[in-house]
């Protein structure tokens, strides 16, 4: 930080150490409507929705409890979605975008 007077000053460097979490994948990403998802190992079933960019419900889908991955073929439309997966209280998001 500079200030008016010319003087200046660093502030202290903090290390954060975020905890591994289990990684939601999707390719093809960009896609034409179909793709596939890696889904995060959980105790409990899944649940997943698909929202547009500006909060409309698409699809939701429970998944049972084991898959490892899922394909959608849904044709959707062009646009950028949002893809929730939610499971043992946690939650996982990921952008999706169909040409």
């Amino acid at each position: 930080m500079v200030d008016l007077n010319g003087s200046f000053a660093f502030s202290p460097v903090v290390y954060l150490e975020r905890e591994k979490q289990a990684e939601l994948r999707v390719f093809p990403n960009p896609n034409s409507g179909s793709f596939t998802l890696t889904l995060p190992k959980a105790t409990d079933p899944l649940h997943i929705t698909l929202y547009t960019v500006h909060g409309t419900h698409v699809r939701a889908q429970n998944v049972v409890l084991g898959t490892t991955s899922l394909t959608v073929e849904d044709g959707l439309r062009p646009g950028v979605y949002l893809l929730v997966v939610e499971a043992n209280g946690k939650r996982w998001t990921q952008r999706v975008v169909v040409r």
